[in-house]
């Protein structure tokens, strides 16, 4: 079986080229570009067999729809280019898409560091999410900032062997993503058709979003970091409110 992996970006000149070299066993490498105006397509073109620029979606959705549409494998293998596949994880998924087993699609475990550590807790890990799939059996269409795929007439199985998420190598790294996702939740408060609670994203989400994190999920069992995502977590509630407010008056 002949399996392309679709890789998004926009600006990771820093990761993309660890990721490329991850997937390096597969049969097609297709990266789909943001736009990015870094060096991020120059390093690609070193490994992909195709580098297609659209647009930057944020949510991804749109991005990696193009991707998969343009697979020419059986079966296509979702990466966002901050992640890594490892060797084991590699042979197993070899092993599986060749193997005579039903599933249409297979779900790892994501192994996430923050800062350089792997976050236990947070509600981090295991995070199974599907990230392989058959061509004609996984499309996205979830309008938030991590699209998860939509598998149609199949059975979803289970690969125990994580792949890698590194996803901020540094505090200004994670906070300019915050910022990011903030705007981007904003402008689907500013879509519903009832305007959102005041007291309800200033105060119960915020609060109860910290504490999810750090109590329930563990958080505090991470350390300083533990404290650090628990607090954005809840940041990030509240300043979506103010940042669709704001989005309101510069429209009125």
């Amino acid at each position: 079986m002949k399996i392309s992996v679709v890789i998004t970006a926009h600006n990771e000149e820093r990761k993309i080229e660890k990721a490329l070299k991850s997937v390096l066993w597969t049969d097609e490498i297709i990266l789909v570009d943001g736009e990015s105006t870094d060096k991020t397509v120059e390093i690609a073109k070193k490994y992909a067999n195709r580098v297609i620029s659209i647009p930057n979606d944020p949510g991804m959705m749109s991005m990696r729809n193009k991707g998969i549409k343009g697979g020419s494998g059986e079966w296509i293998l979702i990466l966002d280019a901050d992640e890594i596949i490892p060797e084991n994880l590699a042979k197993e998924i070899g092993r599986k898409i060749n193997s005579d087993e039903s599933p249409v699609a297979y779900r790892f475990p994501r192994k996430g560091y923050f800062l350089g550590k792997w976050i236990k807790h947070c509600g981090w890990y295991p995070d199974y999410q599907v990230r392989l799939f058959r061509k004609d059996h996984g499309y996205y269409k979830n309008e938030h900032v991590h699209e998860q795929v939509t598998i149609t007439n199949g059975e979803v199985g289970t690969i125990s062997i994580p792949y890698e998420h590194h996803s901020y190598s540094d505090f200004s790294e994670y906070l300019y993503k915050v910022h990011r996702y903030i705007e981007f939740e904003a402008s689907k408060l500013a879509q519903m058709e009832k305007p959102p609670s005041l007291i309800e994203y200033l105060l119960i989400r915020p609060v109860a979003r910290f504490l999810s994190i750090y109590i329930r999920r563990k958080g505090v069992l991470d350390g300083w970091r533990g404290l650090i995502l628990s607090f954005f977590a809840g940041y990030h509630e509240f300043m979506s409110y103010f940042k669709y407010k704001k989005m309101g008056n510069e429209q009125s």
